[in-house]
């Protein structure tokens, strides 16, 4: 017969352990793991997950113990580890990281793991609200706005709803604060920084680029997301028709090669 714990999670020693010795995060990925903690049916609450990744983040910060060493796996997968029972509090406490830590994990990965925490993005887009609405004014060139713009880089893309609430109230701040093209444009350029792959044919145009120039250009048209977002999607269908043009060009070229 299967042992029993007298502990109240069966492997919670797991994250003390991992916490406590600095151990490398290629650990996580390995199959037997998954399994023990499948089995186990173990996955961190979204607080602990906080904590687990306060750590993490100094790791990155102090620098690698050894240069194969992974702060975080590349492909971490978070809905198998921590639970999607949504605390808002935790949530925000994810944001707040994100946004203030400078680190590679808080930067690039912890938006990864808010867009399945929180798919439909209520608790980011309020954390952005509240922070827009303190009174500290944010110029320019902010880091800080730049980076609340950020949280939203990688839900699946433009037109997904959890991604416009996240951006509009910072779309309507630069509005609001007569922030110039410019500046618009460096903060729109971290809205979406969702890898993309495609594939086709020497010599052909993949399919993805014609098709993102008909989206941004119905989300223009049906003014997706409100008046604060159209001088975004402007900007967005003038990068698409961009890559579309520079597609073309990489075809023809490959044809006559």
């Amino acid at each position: 017969s299967r042992g029993q714990c007298d502990c109240p999670n069966p492997i919670g020693w797991f994250m003390e352990t991992f916490i406590g010795y600095n151990i490398n995060a290629a650990f996580l990925e390995s199959h037997e793991l998954g399994f023990l903690i499948e089995d186990a049916k173990f996955k961190f609450s979204q607080g602990e997950f906080v904590r687990f990744l306060k750590r993490r983040i100094d790791i990155d910060k102090e620098g690698k113990p050894y240069e194969r060493y992974e702060v975080m796996p590349f492909r971490f997968e978070v809905d198998k580890w921590v639970s999607t029972e949504c605390d808002s509090a935790s949530i925000k406490q994810l944001c707040q990281l994100s946004v203030t830590e400078r680190s590679f994990v808080a930067a690039y990965r912890i938006p990864e793991y808010l867009a399945e925490l929180n798919p439909e993005g209520a608790e980011v887009a309020d954390f952005v609200e509240e922070r827009l609405a303190t009174g500290e004014e944010l110029k320019e060139g902010s880091l800080e706005l730049y980076s609340l713009g950020c949280l939203a880089s990688q839900f699946p893309n433009d037109t997904d709803e959890g991604w416009i609430r996240i951006v509009r109230p910072v779309c309507k701040y630069m509005l609001d604060h007569g922030f110039s093209s410019k500046a618009r444009i460096d903060i729109y350029s971290g809205f979406q920084k969702k890898m993309k792959t495609w594939s086709s044919s020497i010599g052909e145009v993949p399919p993805m680029f014609t098709s993102r120039v008909e989206e941004a250009k119905k989300a223009l048209r049906e003014c997706l997301g409100g008046e604060e977002l159209q001088d975004y999607r402007k900007w967005a269908l003038d990068v698409a028709e961009w890559e579309l043009k520079s597609a073309q060009e990489r075809a023809e070229e490959d044809r006559h090669e």
